[in-house]
């Protein structure tokens, strides 16, 4: 081959590649997506009536994750009524829902998609979407509004499941989900009288399993109805005596195991307290913590009284300072005052009592330092009616704190106390 002709093989070698990378485009890019998968079209129509689809499906406008934020994609959709786990099935830019066998004749439907949607890029939809269509003629107009509380912590039961059988058929469920705040609400059921069951799905399975906390409540619904569940982990054991601190020479403050029921709070008839030489010492009184802690402020604040009229008495007849006028005060914008609002608004209560989960007791005579002390508890209630006796050993310190419960200016409730050893004479 002469030179020439390898120069012309060469250079079309090397047009051939340009045209090549011509052919192939402007490289992947433009503009980073933040979006979250954003829902387009959903079939059936919400209110439809008359309909007897095969699945109820859900259309984004691009790609989402097989496996959403939640976890399972079945994880973050509710059908309501349901005779079991739902079935979904995912299709690129949507997904399927169907019951687990087919959708009943005569029956409003609600579907709800709950937050946790997401695209390939792990863009998470914040936003929830509800359908409700029936197969017959109408959508009933009732609805159930409720709360569920954490009974044992006085808190709101944070996405707890509920779920509304009909009585005498546990077959079938209408399913709903409480929110961050506790709330919850059922739609488009028949009237009539159910069994509401609300739990905490610790696990995720969208069943009730033990040591989870949960509670049934009986309901009439004609039109609309509210109620409030207070969920609890129902055991078969009762309460025990747990921990036993010292306040002071007459003061106990005694944690259990479990809460108590408010409803069989402990007297002082239950307890007693009994030494190494098998004398006992009555309890005269069993507070609550907040009770106790509220003496406490209350001796506090007359101590800080007398302090004041001290002081003031010292400082009678010294020469006032000048007042001063008051600053004026400047308006918060629109916007700090509706965060102020909305941060300092009440969070729901509840209408039962806490269950006490602490005591304090206060003792007819003071205990002895350095001396071993057995607690004994009798008849104990739980919050599922099981009830225990137990017993507990504590110890005194070497030195304990005199009654703190009496009043300024009173005098001091005798203790025995270790006396010093004697100093050596020179």
């Amino acid at each position: 081959m002469s030179f020439a002709a390898a120069r012309r093989r060469v250079a079309l070698a090397v047009a051939w590649l340009g045209a090549a990378c011509a052919s192939q485009g402007a490289p992947p890019g433009g503009p980073p997506d933040f979006a979250p998968p954003r829902l387009v079209r959903v079939t059936p129509d919400s209110n439809a009536r008359g309909v007897s689809p095969r699945g109820v499906v859900f259309r984004f406008d691009e790609v989402i994750a097989q496996r959403p934020a939640g976890g399972e994609l079945s994880q973050v959709v509710l059908l309501s009524p349901s005779d079991g786990p739902a079935r979904v099935s995912w299709d690129h830019t949507g997904f399927t829902v169907r019951p687990r066998r087919s959708f009943r004749p005569n029956t409003a439907y609600t579907v709800t998609v709950l937050p946790g949607i997401s695209d390939l890029r792990n863009n998470v939809s914040r936003e929830g979407w509800t359908l409700t269509f029936s197969t017959g003629s109408e959508i009933p107009a009732t609805r159930l509004d409720g709360m569920v509380f954490d009974w044992a912590s006085g808190r709101p039961a944070v996405r707890a499941v509920v779920q509304a059988f009909p009585r005498g058929d546990t077959t079938l469920a209408w399913i709903a989900r409480a929110d961050s705040a506790g709330r919850f609400t059922l739609r488009a059921f028949p009237a009539g009288s159910y069994l509401v069951r609300a739990f905490v799905d610790a696990n995720n399975n969208r069943a009730l399993d033990p040591r989870e906390v949960w509670d049934t409540v009986g309901a009439a619904i004609a039109d609309s109805g509210r109620l409030e569940l207070y969920a609890f982990v129902h055991d078969t054991i009762g309460p025990r005596v747990d921990v036993v601190a010292l306040e002071d020479s007459v003061t106990l403050r005694v944690a259990f195991d479990k809460p108590v029921h408010p409803a069989s709070p402990p007297g002082a008839a239950q307890f007693r307290v009994a030494g190494s030489d098998s004398v006992s010492i009555a309890v005269t009184a069993v507070l609550t913590d907040s009770a106790y802690d509220a003496e406490r402020a209350a001796r506090r604040a007359a101590r800080g009284d007398s302090a004041a009229r001290l002081d003031t008495a010292a400082r009678r007849g010294a020469p006032r300072a000048r007042a001063q006028p008051p600053a004026s005060r400047v308006p918060l914008p629109a916007a700090t005052d509706r965060a102020a609002r909305a941060d300092t608004a009440p969070a729901p209560r509840m209408t039962k009592p806490l269950p006490p989960l602490r005591v304090v007791l206060r003792l007819a005579s003071p205990l002895v330092p350095a001396r071993n002390y057995r607690l004994h508890a009798r008849d104990l209630r739980s919050l599922s009616g099981a009830v225990r006796t137990s017993d507990k050993v504590f110890a005194t310190a070497r030195s304990v704190a005199t009654d703190s419960t009496r009043a300024p200016g009173t005098t001091p409730s005798t203790t025995p106390r270790t006396p010093p050893p004697a100093r050596p004479r020179p």
